[in-house]
Formats: C-alpha cells, structure tokens, sequence
C-alpha cells in the first residue's frame, strides 16, 4: 500500500501542476468555446451545466485552482455560437453506426467536419461537432427504442449539447483506457488543438428539423410532441388577449439568445421560436406579445435571401402557430 501524502489532496496537488483547465481554457475560449472543468468524464464542476449552468467568472477562477477536477470539456451553448455534437457509439453491441446511416438515408449526407475522440484515428467511435442555429434544442439520447418516421432506429448516438452532457476534449485524458483525446481535421488527421467555432459547419437543416425535440423523432412510451391547442380568433384577437404586464422568466429564457444579440439563422429557427412562445401564452405566461414584437424586429434586421418578404413570412408563420397551437390549455 502506498504511504499518504498528509495534507496533500492530489497528486497533482502534491507536485503542483496546474489542471488542463487552468492550462487550456484560454486556448479553446480565444476560438469561441465555452469549456468547464471536469473530474474524468463524470464529475463537471458544479454549477456549469444543465439549462441553467454557466461558466462566471467566479466559477472560471474557482476551476482554475481546482486540484481535482483534472481534464476539460466544451460546455455547448444555446447562443450565436450555438453548437453540438453527434456522438457514435460503435462495437462491444452498441449500433452507433447504423443509427448513423439511417439517418443519413432519411436526412442526407453531413457535411464533413471535426472530430474528437481517445480511441484513435481510425475508430469509428467519436463525436462530430456542429453549429446549430441559436436557441434550438435537439434530442439528446436516439435509443433502439427511438423511431424517425417508419424507421425504428438502431440507438447509441447521443447529442451533446446546451442541456445535456457536455464533450471531454483535447488534451483530456481518457479515465478507462488511459488515453489522450485527440481533435481531428477535415481529413481525418491529428491536430494539435482545437477548431475555431466559426470554422464547423452548420448541422443541415434536414437535420435540425428531424431532430429537434418533440419534433419528428419518437420514443416508444414517451410523450411525443405538444399537441394542436387551436384557436378559432385572429391573431390581433389572440394577441389583444395576452398579458403584458410583466415578462415572465419561460418567456425571457425562450429569447434571451436574440436578447444576447443572435440573428436568425433561417425561417425554420424563427417558425420553432414563434411556436414556442404561442404554447407559452396559451399556457398564461405574461410577456408574450412584447417577445414576438421583439422577435419581429431581429428577424427583419436577420440576412435574408433576396426576393424574400421577411415581413410577410414573419406574419403569416404566426398566423399558423396561432391558429393551430393558440387555445388555452
């Protein structure tokens, strides 16, 4: 048994080296990355994740000295530099990659992007990172149990992203087999750091529609999307009705990336938030009226491709969510 070091509560601690965070983080936050402590794979620093986790400067100094939380993660976000990663798990039973082609037989190819993985250049097992639109929220976990139109899928693909999980990365260490994590390039070689966000490509939106929660894909004893509230009125009635006296927090937090300065990215991004905030009035969240105007505003002032009418298509896709999901529950 090995004698213990009084006082020392690490190894590291005992022979002084900083973490991997204190030593990278400024590297990954210089090319547009969050990125947090972690414990091996299992242990993030507390506070950093979930919905409302976020990386303060407190917290960033706190995990800066920590001597026990010993590898580094990205945190993905929900903001402009919004990403995730599709995360295969391949062999030993698991059918990561068969999930995989059957969702690029149903949604079509990925773009090729970067890669990370501790298992080695050639394994299939590894996460691929993308940049979302900013606010969307996609499926977390595609299990056998996990069906996308009338294919039942073969499961072991997880997406890391704001809410979910977090990605153990370069130059982390690897807690089972010892190995380092390695970033891969467009070819598929080693890198010897990170990508810059800017630089992944976006997740197509065949993909982002399919995959965004309560959308398309469905988990056998699950519920599935919310369904239609109709509403019979107009939508100058609908929004006539609404309560503006205060903003409540769901409705803030539905907004706050475009509050944080985001455009929008597409119509699809722009219909889902819309969507969003109707089911929330209808709920009786206060506020909602001021967050579409709101909205209207970015969306105008967001790139459009010319010959576009934002205005129009901004009117009328509010007039379909109002219709079909604008009753009371």
């Amino acid at each position: 048994m090995s004698p213990r070091l009084n006082g020392a509560r690490s190894t590291k601690d005992f022979h002084g080296a900083p973490s991997r965070y204190a030593q990278h983080a400024d590297i990954y936050g210089a090319l547009g990355w969050t990125v947090i402590a972690v414990h091996g794979k299992k242990s993030p620093y507390k506070g950093t994740t979930g919905q409302n986790g976020e990386v303060t400067p407190e917290l960033d100094a706190a995990m800066r000295r920590s001597d026990w939380h010993d590898n580094i993660a990205i945190r993905h976000t929900l903001g402009e530099a919004a990403t995730v990663a599709i995360d295969v798990d391949e062999g030993d039973g698991k059918q990561g990659l068969t999930t995989l082609q059957q969702l690029t037989e149903a949604l079509g190819e990925l773009p090729v992007t970067w890669t990370s993985t501790a298992r080695g250049q050639d394994d299939p097992r590894r996460q691929h990172f993308f940049r979302v639109p900013p606010g969307v929220e996609l499926e977390t976990t595609l299990t056998p149990s996990s069906t996308l139109g009338d294919v039942t899928l073969a499961g072991d693909i997880e997406i890391p992203s704001h809410g979910h999980r977090y990605s153990v990365v370069w130059p982390s260490v690897h807690p089972d087999t010892g190995e380092q994590y390695t970033w891969y390039d467009l070819d598929g070689q080693p890198m010897d750091g990170p990508p810059r966000v800017d630089d992944l490509p976006y997740l197509p939106d065949a993909w982002v529609e399919a995959l965004e929660k309560g959308h398309e894909v469905r988990h056998e004893g699950k519920p599935s999307a919310p369904p239609p509230r109709p509403y019979d009125g107009t939508v100058d009635e609908w929004l006539g009705g609404r309560n503006d006296a205060v903003v409540s927090p769901p409705v803030v937090r539905a907004i706050q990336p475009y509050l944080d300065g985001a455009p929008f990215r597409g119509h699809h991004a722009m219909a889902k938030l819309q969507k969003h905030l109707v089911l929330l009035g209808g709920e009786g969240h206060q506020g909602v009226r001021r967050a579409l105007e709101f909205i209207r505003a970015v969306w105008l002032t967001s790139e459009h491709t010319p010959g576009e009418n934002p205005a129009r298509e901004f009117d009328d896709a509010l007039a379909g969510a109002v219709r079909k999901y604008g009753g009371s529950n």
